[in-house]
């Protein structure tokens, strides 16, 4: 029996004795008058079953039954461990039939000692940018170096865009490697061939995307800007605005979304039992299509309060000259074009300028690297280029100069060929002026002048 329900007894009792009013009983127990008299008629002077509430020991018909609370506490010591307690309810309801609530849920394993894996920690206050109010508008990027196997596999990086407006994730995957250039273009290539080319990309200050030396050269000096890195040369091609990031808590949604993944997603590989990366990748495609499905639309993030307007991702063929890897190359004419080797870094001299000549820039596209080409310290394999596709005027690709010897300067001769002196004390060549000699006259008359000469 309860203080309340000890406290009731004694004072109907001396209400039925008359030693107290009902209305001096109903300011003690905080009743109406009419409840003090249903409870004097409901008295008992032998007895006190008739103080007790009349659901006491029903069992109601919401109510979890004994098996059901064994089978869950059984789920999650042993298939679900580790899942927190919203994902527990929801693997509950999806995969074993359990429709409970998430209160429920936590209840029961308190109940039984098993705590969270999540921490509750306090929100601290940021002043938070608003999202762009269109899909498309802006999308971030980041990688997640992590233990995603939990030791059943080698570590892998995550590497994925995500959108700033619906917090869609638009693209992302694994890869054995630290996050690197070849990863990000890969993941660049399947969001844009997936759903276009966004306005705007939020990503850090990582070398990847732009230079951070201080190394000029003469050219960049004159230019007032330092060459774009190999993503930054295809983002700037693709008409991409690069926003950089000062600190990790500005581009928090993403990086939130990482601590959502590193939380749900090691629990699904885990119940995968995932060991390899290409389970993990495809554990990671499954995971994405239910992340995003799950996503609560909002009128806010999606704009549905603006006025129709087209997309703002931009749809059609992918440019093939944006995406591929490049470096300048030269081909040596007495080597034959089998031989490239990269652009020297000092001036070369006369002759060797003369007998080589530089090669439009080799393009290593991503989705034809192998996997000797994407381990550290290997040399990634070189093809030729590809021809240049109708939409690449469109992205500001590089058009092959026409070539023109005519205007090209003249030049002495290479070996040091014999001068004639005019009048004025200058000095003519002779290979000029045989040169000219043909140009203007006859071969035959050429000829005879030239054996006409005396030196």
């Amino acid at each position: 029996m309860s203080q309340k329900e000890l406290q009731r007894v004694k004072v109907i009792e001396n209400a039925a004795g008359g030693r107290l009013s009902v209305r001096e009983a109903s300011r003690l127990l905080h009743l109406s008058e009419r409840q003090v008299q249903r409870l004097k008629r409901r008295y008992q002077p032998d007895s006190i079953d008739w103080v007790h509430h009349g659901n006491l020991g029903r069992v109601m018909p919401w109510a979890v039954s004994p098996p059901q609370k064994q089978l869950i506490l059984t789920l999650a010591r042993g298939n679900y461990v580790g899942f927190n307690d919203s994902h527990l309810t929801e693997k509950l309801c999806a995969e074993e039939g359990l429709a409970l609530s998430r209160e429920s849920v936590r209840r029961l394993l308190r109940a039984a000692k098993l705590a969270s894996p999540q921490k509750r920690r306090p929100r601290q206050y940021r002043s938070r940018r608003p999202p762009r109010p269109r899909f498309g508008m802006m999308a971030l990027t980041d990688a997640s170096r992590h233990d995603w196997l939990e030791g059943r596999g080698p570590e892998l990086t995550l590497i994925g865009f995500q959108d700033d407006a619906t917090h869609k994730i638009l693209a992302a995957h694994f890869q054995l490697e630290a996050e690197n250039t070849v990863g990000y273009l890969f993941s660049l290539r399947t969001m844009i061939l997936t759903h276009g080319i966004p306005l705007s990309l939020y990503r850090d200050r990582h070398a990847i995307f732009q230079r951070n030396d201080a190394h000029w050269t003469v050219a960049e000096e004159l230019v007032g800007k330092q060459s774009p890195t190999q993503l930054g040369r295809a983002l700037e091609e693709l008409g991409i605005q690069q926003i950089p990031a000062y600190s990790p808590q500005a581009k928090g949604r993403i990086e939130r979304a990482w601590r959502t993944f590193q939380d749900r997603l090691i629990s699904e590989l885990r119940l995968a039992g995932a060991a390899t990366l290409a389970e993990a990748n495809a554990g990671l495609e499954k995971f994405c299509a239910d992340y995003n499905q799950a996503l609560r639309p909002s009128r806010r993030r999606c704009g549905l309060r603006l006025p129709p307007l087209a997309p703002p991702l931009r749809s059609g063929p992918l440019p093939q000259l944006a995406l591929p890897a490049r470096r300048q190359r030269r081909s040596h004419r007495h080597l034959g074009r089998a031989c490239h080797r990269p652009a020297p870094v000092a001036r070369p001299s006369r002759l060797r300028r003369r007998n080589c000549r530089t090669l439009p820039p080799v393009r290593r596209h991503p989705a034809n690297l192998s996997r000797r080409h994407l381990t550290a310290g290997s040399a990634l394999a070189t093809r030729r280029t590809r021809p240049t596709p109708p939409c690449a005027h469109l992205f500001g690709a590089e058009k092959k100069k026409p070539h023109a010897p005519h205007l090209q300067p003249l030049r002495p001769p290479r070996f040091g060929g014999r001068y004639l002196n005019d009048k004025g004390g200058d000095r003519i060549s002779l290979q000029l002026v045989r040169h000219f000699l043909v140009a203007t006259t006859g071969a035959r008359i050429v000829l005879v002048f030239w054996a006409s000469l005396s030196f």
